[in-house]
């Protein structure tokens, strides 16, 4: 489960042009649906079981000064590894959650922090034989 999510983290957060801020937590900071990525922030169009796109609401960014939300299409890429909708649909069909939950978790099962987001991105990217010294996380 736990790659899934990290999978599903990444592909999105890359498709959408999300910062790392967008959908993981500060280590101190605690889960707050009406604040951050819940369950409840992605819908399946047309429907979920053929979905071309999702519909992703993102409730309060560092771009949003008024903390109004917006919401982002993100289209399917079929037949890719990074397809963003196949991986959500990978999280959410074989795990259903409450709407309120956390959209992504990590190894604690408690909403993904940056920091645990970060150390496995790092960890993935040295998998590939990359310095990760070069990339540094933007947040």
């Amino acid at each position: 489960m736990l790659n899934a999510n990290i999978e599903a983290a990444m592909n999105l957060s890359f498709a959408a042009f999300l910062r790392c801020g967008e959908f993981t937590l500060d280590n101190k900071e605690k889960f707050d649906s009406s604040r951050h990525l819940s369950r409840g922030s992605v819908q399946f169009l047309p429907n979920v079981s053929s979905p071309t796109h999702v519909l992703l609401s993102i409730p309060s960014s560092k771009t949003d000064p008024f903390r109004k939300g917006v919401s982002i299409v993100v289209a399917a890429a079929p037949g890719t590894s990074t397809c963003p909708v196949a991986a959500l649909r990978y999280l959410f069909e074989p795990h259903p959650a409450d709407v309120n939950s956390p959209l992504f978790v990590g190894e604690n099962g408690q909403a993904l922090t940056r920091t645990s987001f970060i150390a496995r991105m790092k960890s993935a990217i040295a998998r590939l034989g990359l310095d990760t010294s070069k990339y540094y996380p933007y947040y």
